[in-house]
């Protein structure tokens, strides 16, 4: 009985095995083995990468990474870049903004590299071309500053900046032109005894380069052969009075009784008197200087100044018994105000004669 179990078992798994065999052997010889029920296309585009929609993506996430890194830099960068960015550095100290005057392109006739050349055109811009923008926005400052002062007496003005290389020589000295078109009688004073300039504009006569205000305050000239009248290029109602010698201790020289004097023998001989001072921030010379004068302009530049340089300048000026009179934004660039009446009517161009005009 067991062997024939064991048959039958044996027999089985041989059955089993053989149908497999004749399956295996039916299938691969005489039935195919894939049925085709639909030939496969070929697409007309990509499945993969969806370029548009990524594309998109991009777009919008770069936009949106531009915003904002446009307004962090935007809240970053403290330079007064507007007459609205001025007006709210002033909001806190009740100040008006006298005016801005306009940037001026170099003058290709001069020379691009020449800076010395360039830099006297800018200081004499009022009185070479007096029909100019330039010129007009200074007298919308000198008048300004006629609302804010008396006109009882000479009136002694003080230009000052916060820090250097802001235009306020260049301010002082066009502001004293508009004043001379007003049929006043100017003086300029440079007063800036640490790195003075208006001697490159006006230089003094030959064997007196030394002579001027250090010398008149230290009491080694008198204040007649300082003073330079009838200077070249500049109107008879100008007159001079630059540094000399730069001293070696110029905040003594300003306190001292002399310059008191000074400004009071000025005041009797001048209708207006014009100081170009020193940086406020760096020096404490127009702190010294600021009482002695009837009124003191500030000059701040147009993408270079900060409203903090503006402010700290300001709470310093007012720490002593200063009367300041308002803030001018130098170097503004004209073609910001968009097309208006003023950037049309006038030009940087000196005034074209009226038949030709015609």
């Amino acid at each position: 009985a067991r062997e024939v179990a064991n048959a039958d078992t044996s027999y089985e798994k041989l059955r089993t095995r053989s149908d497999e065999i004749s399956v295996t052997n039916r299938v691969e010889n005489e039935i195919p083995p894939v049925e085709v029920l639909d030939h496969a296309t070929t697409p007309g585009d990509p499945v993969r990468p969806r370029k548009l929609m990524l594309l998109g993506i991009a777009l919008l996430a770069g936009l949106t990474l531009g915003s904002l890194f446009a307004v962090v830099v935007d809240l970053r960068d403290l330079r007064i870049r507007s007459v609205a960015d001025l007006e709210r550095a002033l909001s806190g100290f009740g100040l008006p903004t006298l005016g801005q005057l306009p940037l001026l392109p170099a003058d290709p006739a001069l020379g691009v590299g020449n800076v010395r050349a360039q830099r006297r055109r800018r200081d004499l811009y009022t009185h070479m071309f007096p029909q100019s923008l330039m010129a007009e926005r200074v007298r919308s400052i000198r008048t300004a500053l006629t609302f804010v002062t008396s006109s009882e007496r000479s009136l002694a003005l003080l230009v000052t900046s916060p820090t250097s290389a802001e235009g306020k020589s260049s301010t002082a000295m066009n502001l004293a032109l508009s004043y001379c078109q007003a049929r006043k009688r100017v003086c300029l004073v440079d007063a800036d005894m640490r790195r003075p300039r208006l001697h490159q504009v006006f230089p003094q006569a030959v064997g007196k380069e030394d002579f001027g205000l250090a010398t008149v305050l230290a009491g080694e000239h008198p204040i007649d052969e300082v003073l330079q009248r009838d200077l070249e290029g500049a109107p008879k109602e100008l007159t001079v009075l630059t540094c000399g010698r730069i001293p070696e201790h110029p905040a003594e020289l300003l306190e001292s009784p002399a310059c008191r004097k000074l400004i009071a023998d000025l005041r009797e001989r001048f209708d207006v008197i014009v100081i170009d001072s020193p940086p406020a921030l760096p020096v404490t010379d127009p702190l010294i200087l600021a009482p002695q004068v009837d009124g003191v302009v500030v000059v701040a530049r147009c993408r270079s100044t900060t409203r903090s340089d503006i402010q700290m300048a300001l709470t310093q000026l007012r720490q002593g018994d200063t009367n300041l009179l308002g803030v001018i934004l130098n170097e503004h660039d004209s073609r910001s105000e968009g097309r208006r009446y003023t950037s049309d009517y006038y030009t940087y161009r000196p005034h074209e004669p009226a038949a030709q005009a015609e």
